[in-house]
C-alpha cells in the first residue's frame, strides 16, 4: 500500500447521508425567507381585506418552505432503505482515483471523472455529476487519513466554484418581487 492510500470499511449511517445531503442541499437555509415573507402575506391580507388574495400567497410559501424542509429526513431514509447502503462497503482512495466495492455494487472512479469535491465538518463529497455525489463519512477515517483524502482531492480534483446558490437566490428573488408587486397593486 503506498503511502497515499487510504483504505476503510463503512457502513453508511442516517446521520452520514443526512449531513451530506444538507450540505448539498444548502438552499434550505433560504427557506426561512419564504416562511417569513409567507406570515407577511397572512398578516397583509388579514390587515387589510382589499388585498385578502396575499392570505393564499402566504400559506403557499410556508407550505412550500414546510414541504422541502420534511422532504430531506424522507430522501435520507429512502436512499438508506436501498440495497446499496445496507450492506457495509469496502472504500479506497488513491493517486488513480475512487473505488467502492459492497456485495450490491462494484465501483472505480478516476479522479478525471470527478467535477468537483466539498467538506463537511462530518464527511467530504465527491462530485461525479452536478447533481450526485458520493460520501466519504471522517468517522470511517483513521487519524491523519483525512488530512491525505484531502491533500488528494485537492492534488486531483478541480474545486470549482458552484452556480446552484446564485440560482437559488436569483429564484427566491423573484418570488418576493412578485409577491410584492401583487400586494402594492391591489393597494
Amino acid at each position: 500500500m503506498v503511502e497515499s492510500d487510504v483504505q476503510y470499511t463503512v457502513q453508511y449511517s442516517f446521520a452520514d447521508i443526512h449531513c451530506a445531503l444538507l450540505s448539498f442541499y444548502s438552499w434550505r437555509k433560504y427557506l426561512s425567507v419564504l416562511v417569513i415573507f409567507g406570515i407577511v402575506g397572512i398578516l397583509l391580507g388579514v390587515l387589510n381585506p382589499s388585498v385578502r388574495y396575499a392570505i393564499l400567497c402566504g400559506l403557499v410559501l410556508i407550505g412550500v418552505s414546510v414541504y422541502a424542509w420534511l422532504w430531506l429526513p424522507r430522501l435520507t431514509r429512502k436512499t438508506l432503505a436501498s440495497p446499496s447502503f445496507l450492506s457495509e462497503q469496502q472504500i479506497e482512495i488513491n493517486e488513480t482515483g475512487f473505488s467502492m466495492h459492497s456485495d450490491a455494487m462494484q465501483s472505480n472512479i478516476q479522479w478525471s471523472q470527478f467535477l468537483n469535491w466539498s467538506e463537511n465538518e462530518s464527511s467530504f463529497l465527491l462530485y461525479p455529476t452536478p447533481y450526485t455525489f458520493v460520501v466519504i463519512p471522517k468517522r470511517c477515517l483513521a487519524i491523519g487519513q483525512p488530512e491525505i483524502v484531502r491533500e488528494l482531492l485537492r492534488v486531483h480534483v478541480a474545486k470549482k466554484v458552484q452556480n446552484r446558490k446564485a440560482v437559488v437566490v436569483v429564484f427566491l428573488i423573484f418570488l418576493i418581487a412578485a409577491f410584492l408587486a401583487g400586494v402594492f397593486i391591489k393597494l
